[in-house]
């Protein structure tokens, strides 16, 4: 199946119609300078958060993640990227935190091998999934253990030639769902279903009655990953944005 959508070059500001989404493509490897600055508009907690990792790759990972994140979100608020407070709720999702009363935009963020990819709309609940492919010796057994009985059906008469891209296609998908509910691998990844067979359009196939009130889209981001955004509604609409350094 061929996505009939580009990535886009960012602009200085940006602008969200309220049934939108920019979903941005960024690579986590930047420019030392650039490294330097997305350092200083860390806060001290994110700061800290940074030191703590164990490996510098890891820790230069974060820091790109983080200090990109408040500076795409600069770019709609029109604020300083230094001003953003974060929380979260009981399941770990992030979100804005208003100081003044204002309605302040929706957010995801996912990261996988070199790529992160970040969902910012205005007022829909959204998650976003992205996972580099590579092998997993145990894909099997999560299946067994983790998927629906539909999905466990869909895998196992696949061509094991399939089965590995067919694992991930799942996995974002389910990751990005669970993700837009909010609730995170507490919501059993057994007790809804999506859409895996390779060529076949995404869908969420069974989710408890829910069905109805969310939609779900692939996404290409680059060679060798895949992934996946879920937001409440239908009928919303995606733009891609390609972040350049």
């Amino acid at each position: 199946m061929m996505f009939n959508y580009t990535w886009s070059r960012q602009h200085q500001t940006q602008r969200l119609l309220n049934n939108e989404i920019h979903v941005w493509c960024a690579s986590l490897e930047a420019p030392p300078a650039r490294l330097e600055y997305l350092y200083s508009i860390l806060s001290e907690d994110e700061t800290n958060r940074a030191v703590r990792y164990c490996f510098e790759r890891d820790r230069r990972h974060f820091i790109v993640r983080r200090g990109l994140l408040r500076h795409i979100l600069s770019k709609y608020l029109g604020q300083s990227p230094c001003e953003f407070v974060f929380c979260y709720n009981s399941y770990g999702k992030p979100a804005l935190v208003s100081t003044s009363g204002e309605h302040l935009l929706h957010f995801n963020v996912s990261h996988s091998g070199r790529l992160a990819l970040y969902a910012i709309t205005p007022c829909l609940e959204v998650g976003v999934d992205i996972e580099l492919v590579r092998p997993v010796e145990d894909a099997k057994d999560i299946v067994k253990h983790f998927f629906s009985n539909q999905e466990k059906v869909d895998f196992i008469t696949l061509p094991e030639r399939m089965k590995q891209q067919a694992f991930y296609t799942c996995w974002t998908r389910k990751e990005a769902y669970i993700k837009a509910r909010g609730e995170g691998l507490s919501y059993p990844l057994d007790k809804f279903s999506v859409s895996m067979i390779p060529n076949q359009p995404a869908r969420l196939l069974q989710t408890n009655g829910d069905n109805n009130k969310w939609s779900l889209r692939a996404i290409l981001p680059g060679a060798g990953y895949v992934a996946a955004v879920v937001a409440k509604g239908h009928g919303w609409s995606i733009r891609y944005w390609e972040w350049s350094w």
